[in-house]
């Protein structure tokens, strides 16, 4: 059995872990150290607004921003007992008060207690003599790392709009704040209707929850995986202007319903609709604001997503009478309507490259100074290079190709589906049905991934299909040739990303299937091409499609970014989601209207 050693504070939550500690882990819980807390002045309305006018009378440009917030934030004291647990009593466990943990008595008792592992939860940062005491020390930090470290994390993360991080991480400790490996990360449910407050409580219980389970697991003996954090990422902290900036922001975006309708948008929580008919009418009048009634276009860094092009110059029967009309039309663009879209594009944003567009969001990070566009096309289909060659010169693009067309000669299995149904298969169609019990089988497959229909496809194509097809088959992808001998891959305008072997949906896939699609397809693509690949693309790309372990692995990576694709424009800085707008035969109005929905 290994020995644990809790090092917090005193406040109500941390009585209230201590508490779960000592109910899981019993006997072998040996010792606590309680952190006191410092006196803490909470300062009423009056005092803050004189301070902040005094503040604005020496430097207004710099206070003019907070005090707006302070105004229109009610001027909210945050209170510390959001966990009742005031009486909290630990029989047979000797509980260690101190005003410094890195007191050189604390130091020689912790020495003496002689821990296997050491649990921090608040509190001081931990000196490197109390580091290199355990075999392991571990923290849960309320926020997801590397993106956000220091206090009040997820609440910064809400303030810059990062929806999508807000969590807790269990991670080692090391000398640097926040920077240890990373085991786990844990994701309160929301409905995206609760205050700040309410949401602090929330990822604290789901990260102590998760606290408890990775020590179970250390426990255990069993190995655990660890997870090296890239280095970037920021740290805010109360004092910090920035930290207090975002916090106050936060307030903002929760009082608009922001996180709701994110939540909706990305198909997380279903739309209460109670007056449909009403719904419709100011849907309606929405969409016609942004498409008539030229609504202004916000700065920032609008990433477009195609995929097949199709072009008169093409032999397009080929394409339709192989994977059928059904399902390309799904994916697909009309050379002409693309053509549309790139003088739109040039005509209102700055067209430029993936690579420059992270410069941009790294350089600029939440204050874009300009409207910048990148174009981007997924799946490595030999129609992008040839149908696009007029439309796209001189103008940066980034391709994705999977690595099972282009290095294996595999096709895709979505594809492959497409070739069933367009060729009437019906043993493939009756057993699908049967065996998962679907009616449209193409986007239940997208919708619905799992692994199993994913064998299912591959095993029926091996057996039921004729071998000229087969070879036919790669004829529709690019090849390494394809690319390496392409002018605009050798002028630099083309640049390359990787999207997995076989465009699997990450989130419902094992750890080791991810690594392999993600490190081991990109190392692999990498020597292909003999050049370092910076970008990275999440098959199927929306909310659900892949989670923050797929983000960890992308950040093993330390040089890729990735993309997503269920829509949004960039403000800020986020390397494992850059968000991406897919379109397809869409008009430009519709494109602008688009583009100015996102406000």
């Amino acid at each position: 059995m290994k020995s644990i050693l809790l090092i917090t504070g005193a406040a109500d939550r941390h009585r209230y872990f201590a508490k779960k500690l000592y109910d899981e882990f019993q006997t072998d819980l040996i010792s606590i150290i309680s952190q006191k807390l410092h006196n803490t002045t909470f300062v009423s309305k009056s005092e803050k607004i004189k301070k902040l006018f005094s503040l604005f009378f020496k430097n207004p440009f710099k206070t003019i921003k907070k005090i707006i917030f302070y105004i229109f934030n009610s001027f909210y004291s945050y209170k510390e007992n959001i966990f009742q647990n005031s009486n909290v009593l630990f029989p047979d466990v000797p509980v260690n008060e101190t005003n410094d943990i890195n007191s050189n008595k604390m130091i020689q008792l912790i020495k003496s207690i002689k821990p296997d592992i050491i649990i921090v939860f608040g509190g001081k940062i931990i000196c490197k003599e109390i580091i290199n005491i355990p075999k392991i020390i571990l923290n849960s930090h309320y926020g997801i790392v590397p993106f956000y470290k220091g206090i009040g994390s997820s609440i910064t993360a809400i303030g810059r709009k990062d929806f999508r991080h807000i969590g807790s991480s269990i991670h080692e400790i090391n000398e640097r704040l926040d920077s240890g490996d990373i085991l786990r990360y844990a994701q309160p449910s929301l409905l995206g209707n609760e205050t700040a407050e309410k949401i602090i409580k929330k990822v604290i219980n789901a990260g102590l929850d998760a606290y408890i389970e990775v020590i179970k697991h250390i426990r255990s003996g069993r190995n655990i995986r660890k997870f090296k954090q890239p280095d970037y990422g920021k740290i805010y902290y109360s004092k910090n202007p920035e930290g207090n900036f975002y916090a106050d922001k936060a307030r903002i975006e929760l009082r608009s319903n922001n996180l709701l309708k994110y939540y909706q948008k990305v198909g997380l929580i279903k739309e209460n609709i109670n007056n449909k008919f009403s719904y419709k009418i100011t849907n309606k009048i929405n969409k016609l604001n942004n498409r008539f009634f030229n609504k202004k276009i916000r700065n920032g860094v609008y990433v477009v997503l195609y995929h097949h092009i199709e072009s008169s110059l093409d032999n397009i029967v080929d394409w339709k009478s192989f994977f059928g009309n059904k399902v390309l039309s799904k994916i697909t663009t009309d050379s002409s309507i693309l053509a549309e879209h790139i003088e739109y594009y040039k005509k209102n944003f700055t067209v430029i490259s993936l690579s420059k567009a992270v410069d941009v969001l790294k350089k600029y990070d939440g204050k874009i100074p300009d409207r910048y566009l990148v174009i981007t096309f997924d799946d490595g289909y030999k129609s992008v290079l040839k149908n696009t060659f007029n439309i796209l010169k001189k103008i940066p693009f980034t391709l994705f190709v999977n690595g099972n067309p282009i290095l294996k000669k595999i096709g895709l299995d979505r594809l492959r589906i497409g070739y069933f149904l367009q060729n009437n298969y019906s043993k493939f169609i009756d057993n699908y049905h049967k065996v998962f019990g679907n009616e449209n089988i193409f986007d239940d497959f997208k919708n619905n991934f799992t692994i199993q229909k994913a064998s299912f496809v591959r095993a029926y194509w091996e057996n039921l299909v004729p071998e000229k097809d087969k070879l036919k088959e790669m004829d529709f992808y690019l090849s390494i040739d394809d690319i390496k001998n392409n002018e605009t891959f050798k002028n630099g305008f083309l640049e390359l990303g990787n999207h997995t072997y076989s465009h699997c949906m990450l989130s419902k896939v094992n750890l080791l299937q991810k690594e392999s699609e993600i490190i081991k397809c990109h190392l692999e693509l990498e020597k292909a091409f003999e050049k370092k690949i910076n970008f990275f693309s999440y098959p199927f790309g929306g909310y659900k499609s892949f989670d923050l372990v797929s983000e960890l692995l992308v950040m093993q990576l330390p040089w890729v970014n990735a993309v997503s694709a269920y829509g949004y424009f960039n403000e800020y800085y986020y390397p494992t989601n850059l968000q991406r707008i897919g379109f397809t035969n869409q008009s430009t109005i519709f494109v602008k209207s688009t583009f100015a929905s996102y406000q």
